[in-house]
Formats: C-alpha cells, structure tokens, sequence
C-alpha cells in the first residue's frame, strides 16, 4: 500500500515519525489482549465447534486481526525510507541495496537479541514494552526534529502520546502464565480456567 503513495508525501522523515508512534501505540494496544486469546478459543469450543480445522482457522483470524494495524505501520517504513534516501535515479540501486541491506541486518539482529537474550531474561512481555519503548521514542524523536510539524504537536500533542502509553503501559497486568500456556488445542485445561 505504502509503495504506491509513498510519492504523495512531502516529507518522509515525518511519515515515518508517524508509522514509528504507530506501531508502538497499536502493539501496546493489543498486549492485554493475547491473555484473552485462550478464552475466545474456549468460546468457539463451547459455541461453535470442536473440529480441528475450524479452531485453526479461528486462532489464525484471532492472531490476525490483533496484529494487523501494527504489521501494516511496519509494512510501511521499508518505502518510506527508500523514498526519503533516494535523491536521483541514478543512485537508485544502489540506495535501495544499502537500505535493504541495513533492514536485513536489523531484522536478523533484532530477532537475535530478542529471542536469544531478552525474552530469556525479562519475558515476552516486557520484551514486547521494550520495543513498543524503542518505537515510541524514534518516533517522537523523528517528529521534534521536524521543521513541517508546528510547535503546538511538539510540546503538548506528541508528549502527551508518551505519557499516555507510558501511564497505560504501567497500567497493563502482567500475564498469567498459566493461562498464556494452556493452548489452543487444548480444551479440558481451558475449561478449567476461571475467568
């Protein structure tokens, strides 16, 4: 989607501010919500049917919809800095490959650093809130440094975003375990669960 209006914007640096607060505003939006996740699973089979196909598809439009918005906003960051790198036609090959280049790397460091050293230390979760933390903060810091965004969004509009997240993400219980872990292939434990 980006790819094809990415030309329509006139600074990219600001677009890509804006996809940064929103991926973090709408991960930190869904984290409360993958707790529930065994529940609506309990819900289709009490309700809707105990086959094995239907529950897949279930979880699979369940995962889906929480993580739509945020996997767009970040569907979208790729073309955006293309478009802000990019400055003559000449160069474009080259600036694509070394952008794509610097994702890979990212992608492949981020995965490591995640997987292998701060969900075995902190958890998912908090895992999950050091990057929504990472996100919030390049992309407040890509918007304050922006001449086209009026002081007014700089002082009161994007400061308030943060405090808002910061407040709402202290305000998120820590996920039960138990529930997290009971499956979704697993109906006689989540029965058992209380809600």
């Amino acid at each position: 989607v980006f790819s094809r209006i990415v030309n329509l914007f006139k600074n990219p640096q600001v677009v890509f501010g804006f996809l940064q607060l929103g991926i973090g505003v709408s991960a930190l939006m869904i984290v409360p919500l993958f707790e529930n996740i065994p529940f609506f699973n309990r819900w289709i089979y009490e309700n809707w049917s105990m086959d094995f196909i239907t529950i897949q598809w279930s979880v699979f439009l369940i995962i889906f919809c929480f993580l739509f918005v945020p996997t767009f906003f970040m569907g979208g960051q790729f073309p955006v800095v293309v478009r802000h790198i990019v400055s003559r036609l000449d160069s474009l090959g080259r600036s694509v490959g070394k952008v794509y280049a610097s994702n890979t790397f990212g992608t492949i460091f981020g995965s490591f650093l995640a997987g292998f050293i701060l969900v075995p230390l902190i958890g998912v979760q908090n895992t999950i809130f050091i990057a929504v933390a990472m996100n919030l903060f390049l992309g407040f810091a890509l918007l304050v440094s922006s001449k086209d965004l009026s002081l007014n969004n700089k002082i009161y509009i994007l400061p308030g975003i943060l405090i808002s997240c910061f407040l709402y993400a202290n305000s998120i219980d820590p996920w039960d375990k138990s529930i997290i872990s009971s499956g979704s292939y697993m109906p006689y434990r989540i029965g058992d669960l209380s809600e």
